[in-house]
């Protein structure tokens, strides 16, 4: 496939801490990239492994702050984007995606160059509307800062991309709405064996699965105690790294809560899921209230998993979608009649997550459906 004006299409995909998107997800893109026939140049933190070597791939391992809280960090950010987007060379045929805009208005990008080709992709507007913990005072007007880095961004022609309605609208309010596209967040592979007719899940017993880092806009220690005195599940597993607390709160209390407490690998995480009766995303408003994705809740989806969703993530859902239980997470015993009635009708969950659920992922929530909007929006039209 040629490009009009000649050459091979060509996208650039910057994540200089490995934490824009997900590894997962980037390899993913770089996959559907091949096979769309772009020539691929990747930024990314060493610990992002590539696909195998490709003639059609160049890898460039970037490695930058972990965070952006402090003026050097910013400044390394910024000088990391600028020279990974002179050495691509952004034009016709040629898209460059910021993969991390939150990361990059805090690094005080009006030095950032940018048009029509470039891409920057938004997770949430917590940057525009607050003020992160550890900036230090004399940055506290980082609110306002970030607002004119965005319009700067808009006004120099670049597109950008989001997840959620919330983000898109408020991005509207400093950038032409026409340059914002919205697109799904990806964690399938359309050729994901998961999303086959065939596939079929592995569950021997009625586990509960709390998935994902443990935070406390997530609600996980209220749900445990909600679930405590339930009787209609035979384990609990919270993954991922579980705060000492929070484990010596609840480990001794209940034995079938299983604290995990380690990093998982992609085939345990899939695993998990494969394995799990219901999946449980109990996030209190905060979490939502900057429009902020789960992936969890994508990750139940794509694997048919019947799901207890909290009441402000259910626009996340698909329209009348019969596979999950919407909650009143606010408190201890709404959360219990809510997860009470989940496991009393696992089976008519799970008929419909495993069909309605996994049609929604494989319509809206692939790499390779994400991949092209991201060219898309950059000027590239591939399929």
């Amino acid at each position: 496939m040629s490009h009009p004006l000649g050459g091979t299409p060509t996208i650039g995909l910057f994540d200089s801490s490995g934490t824009a998107h997900s590894g997962n997800a980037l390899r993913g893109l770089v996959r559907a990239a091949a096979e769309f026939g772009l020539s691929t140049t990747v930024y990314a933190h060493p610990s992002v492994i590539p696909a195998p070597p490709r003639p059609d791939l160049t890898w460039n391992d970037v490695e930058g702050p972990s965070q952006t809280n402090e003026p050097e960090s910013r400044r390394r950010h910024r000088e990391l984007l600028i020279a990974a987007m002179t050495d691509f060379g952004p034009g016709p045929g040629r898209v460059f995606c910021d993969l991390g805009l939150d990361r990059t208005l805090g690094s005080r990008g009006p030095a950032i160059p940018a048009d029509a080709h470039v891409v920057f992709v938004g997770h949430r507007v917590g940057a525009l509307d607050r003020r992160p913990v550890r900036w230090h005072r004399r940055f506290n007007r980082n609110r306002s800062s970030n607002r004119a880095v965005l319009r700067q961004l808009g006004t120099a022609g670049a597109r950008f991309v989001v997840h959620t309605e919330p983000v898109g609208a408020r991005f509207a309010d400093f950038v032409p709405a026409d340059h914002v596209t919205r697109l799904g967040w990806p964690v399938a592979s359309r050729h994901e064996p998961t999303l086959g007719p065939g596939w079929r899940p592995d569950v021997s017993d009625r586990m509960v699965l709390l998935a994902g880092s443990v935070r406390l806009e997530k609600g996980y220690e209220q749900f445990l105690r909600a679930a405590h005195e339930l009787s209609g599940y035979d384990r609990l597993v919270v993954m991922g790294r579980v705060p000492k607390l929070l484990q010596d709160a609840f480990r001794d209390a209940d034995p079938r809560v299983d604290f995990w407490d380690r990093w998982l690998t992609e085939d345990e995480y899939h695993q998990a899921f494969s394995t799990a009766a219901l999946v449980a995303v109990p996030y209190v408003e905060h979490y939502a209230k900057f429009g902020t994705m789960s992936s969890v809740l994508l990750d139940a989806l794509a694997h048919g998993r019947p799901a207890l969703v909290a009441e402000p993530l259910a626009y996340l859902l698909p329209s009348d979608y019969a596979g999950a239980v919407v909650t009143d997470a606010t408190d201890e015993a709404a959360l219990s009649r809510g997860l009470a009635s989940a496991l009393a009708d696992l089976d008519r969950l799970e008929a419909a997550a495993m069909g309605d659920g996994r049609r929604f992922i494989a319509e809206h929530h692939t790499y390779e459906a994400y991949l092209v909007g991201l060219a898309r929006a950059g000027g590239i039209e591939i399929a």
